[in-house]
């Protein structure tokens, strides 16, 4: 698991909290600088896959995060089996997820859509994008 110099309680003074659900460390880098540049005060926190995060959430957080962010294909535990399980679970199903991928695929879209994901965002190219992106849909 990968904590990401958080504690695992919210740190006091933490203007947003985000779990950040993905296999590649380098995109997790990325999001987390983006979500900085946004909110200077955010923490972000990594799972490698579906099944990491869950444990995550059930049994390793005091604090729920305040958005969810989550890949579509992963290792062991992919997106769709991963927001099946949060939005069944009623101690997560109220929190926001965020499909980020690099897939534009219409059908996957609406099934995520379908399955309770607030949004889904198509990985952007450049990181001035992906900041502009955080800015319209994180509240």
């Amino acid at each position: 698991m990968h904590f990401a110099n958080l504690d695992l309680a919210k740190p006091q003074g933490c203007g947003m909290f985000v779990l950040f659900i993905d296999d590649d460390p380098e995109d997790y880098e990325v999001f987390c600088e983006a979500l900085k540049a946004f909110n200077s005060s955010a923490e972000c926190l990594h799972a490698l896959n579906g099944y990491e995060a869950l444990n995550i959430l059930k049994n390793v957080l005091f604090v729920l995060p305040e958005y969810i962010f989550l890949d579509v294909n992963m290792p062991v535990m992919g997106g769709e089996e991963c927001i099946i399980n949060l939005k069944k679970n009623p101690k997560f199903k109220d929190i926001p997820v965020i499909v980020y991928s690099t897939t534009a695929n219409a059908g996957e879209i609406a099934t995520f859509k379908k399955l309770g994901a607030e949004h889904f965002v198509v990985k952007p190219p450049r990181f001035e994008k992906l900041v502009d992106i955080l800015k319209k849909i994180l509240i």
